[in-house]
């Protein structure tokens, strides 16, 4: 196993955290209503 790249799994978890990051922004801006009749 060679590290030519250190920086992939970085990226690869920065990318996950910001998809993360956006649907719970958008879940905020978009409307606490919405999610809790998804729910039920």
């Amino acid at each position: 196993m060679s590290r030519y790249e250190p920086r992939a799994d970085e990226a690869e978890e920065a990318l996950k955290l910001a998809e993360e990051f956006l649907k719970v922004m958008k879940l905020l801006v978009g409307g606490e209503d919405e999610a809790h009749n998804q729910t039920r």
